[in-house]
């Protein structure tokens, strides 16, 4: 693994989405973006699978902010996966592995079967 020095510029504080979508007290980045609180450390992939995703933001469960001034619920990860499914038709697997934290998948794909 590189140095965390060569991921700086879009991991955390110097993240673009963290920088519009974080939630800030006093310069200090308290809720990443989604995709840095599914990294939960620099140099995470996008494309790994969730069991390689930390979900973590300063040692705790984090599920990052939308830019709505708060950490997002599990409900509002389990909406955006749905939307995958539903307006960009990706496989419901394929969207499980991107985007679900590993200890949701079961109640991930019970929600998605009785979400009407």
């Amino acid at each position: 693994m590189a140095p965390i020095i060569q991921y700086e510029e879009y991991f955390g504080e110097n993240c673009e989405n963290c920088k519009h979508y974080g939630v800030w007290d006093n310069g200090v980045l308290k809720i990443p973006c989604m995709n840095c609180a599914m990294d939960g450390i620099p140099g995470g992939s996008r494309d790994h699978c969730h069991h390689n995703w930390n979900w973590r933001w300063n040692g705790v469960t984090c599920y990052g902010s939308s830019g709505n001034g708060r950490e997002r619920t599990l409900e509002e990860v389990f909406e955006h996966a749905l939307m995958f499914i539903q307006e960009r038709q990706i496989d419901v697997n394929e969207v499980v592995q991107k985007f679900i934290p590993e200890q949701h998948v079961n109640q991930f794909t019970h929600w998605i079967s009785t979400d009407e």
